[in-house]
């Protein structure tokens, strides 16, 4: 069984500490992290960050 770690914010993580406590969840438990935003986690060395694409 794959767990991933779904971002459904789409606020950017700049001045929004909520994104930046997802993404410290999935390093922390080294699962990917899925996101519409996946440019604002670029800059989070190790994490797995995975686009969300609609179709």
């Amino acid at each position: 069984m794959t767990i991933v770690l779904l971002d459904t914010n789409v606020v950017s993580y700049k001045g929004d500490t909520r994104a930046l406590r997802i993404a410290a969840t999935a390093l922390r438990h080294r699962i990917p992290l899925v996101t519409h935003n996946p440019g604002d986690f670029q800059h989070i060395a190790g994490l797995d960050v995975r686009s969300i694409i609609n179709s």
